[in-house]
């Protein structure tokens, strides 16, 4: 399994062998934690592809499903101003 790390405004892909698929709601935080801290450094792309990531492994999260939601509305208006 993988999993994004920000680092220095660079997004790193990292083996991550502790989120195994036995362990989804772990690998949820992870992935909703990452999203939060992208989404905090104003990488709003990769912001929506940590979430999308933490849904996958727990669909019913309503606080990463409203992450979302808020990212892919600031990446929107981040475009709409270029």
């Amino acid at each position: 399994q993988q999993a994004c790390l920000a680092s220095g405004g660079k997004v790193i892909v990292v083996a991550a062998d502790a989120l195994t698929e036995d362990n989804k709601s772990k690998k949820a935080a992870v992935y909703h934690n990452i999203g939060n801290s992208l989404f905090a450094q104003q990488q709003y792309a990769e912001a929506v592809a940590a979430y999308k990531n933490a849904l996958r492994n727990n669909p019913k999260d309503d606080e990463t499903r409203y992450n979302l939601a808020y990212a892919q509305q600031m990446l929107q208006q981040l475009y709409s101003n270029k």
